[in-house]
């Protein structure tokens, strides 16, 4: 009786986590189309591996991308997605869900990780030992830039993580609330990711971006 119960009780909570994964989907496709961009449920692009460079990607194991938005925006390519990585192995494995946004740049960009202090038991060990903390975030990399992202995203948006690398800007937040936020968070990733990118623009047109500590 108990290995019914257990099993019957596993059953409802999956069938509960469909019903959400299936009202964020609709609600992420919605917020697609508003932004006339697409929308796919799995991964066309392989995400994982095209981002795997990112601290975030390279976290844990198992790493999987899916509710994919994608178009371009002011002449950029954009793609916003959920993704999720596990820690450790059976019993004590632990699933890790985040929204991530990462806009690719016409220019090279000085490498800087600024992970957030409110999802620091998720940050690397590296980072949780040989690290710079500036205001909200562990940082390492390109100081100039840090600071430069830190400037203009500031404190006031929910708690986000931002890394610069290659020619791209990638921004991601722990997935929280209930479906109908969904859209809200996506919204403030977006904001966070434009804010980041006139950062970057701004210290490359100024020259600077040179002062690294890893």
């Amino acid at each position: 009786m108990l290995l019914v119960a257990a099993l019957g009780g596993s059953v409802v909570s999956f069938m509960v986590m469909a019903r959400r994964q299936r009202r964020r989907s609709r609600a992420m496709a919605a917020q697609a189309r508003q932004l006339n961009m697409r929308f796919s449920r799995d991964d066309p692009f392989d995400l994982p591996g095209l981002y795997g460079r990112f601290a975030l990607i390279a976290s844990g194991h198992s790493p999987r991308a899916h509710n994919v938005t994608y178009g371009r925006v002011n002449g950029r390519s954009v793609r916003a997605f959920d993704f999720r990585y596990e820690c450790g192995h059976g019993i004590s494995r632990l699933a890790r869900h985040y929204s991530v946004v990462v806009v690719e740049m016409d220019r090279p960009l000085t490498a800087a990780l600024m992970w957030h202090e409110q999802d620091v038991p998720a940050a690397p060990l590296a980072l949780q030992r040989h690290h710079w903390r500036q205001e909200s975030w562990l940082c390492r990399g390109d100081r100039t830039m840090a600071k430069a992202l830190g400037a203009v995203v500031g404190d006031t948006l929910a708690p986000m993580s931002i890394e610069t690398q290659g020619g791209a800007v990638l921004v991601w937040q722990a997935v929280q609330g209930r479906p109908k936020a969904y859209a809200r968070q996506f919204i403030d990733l977006a904001r966070v990711s434009d804010l980041a990118i006139r950062a970057v623009c701004d210290l490359s047109a100024a020259g600077q971006g040179e002062d690294s500590v890893t």
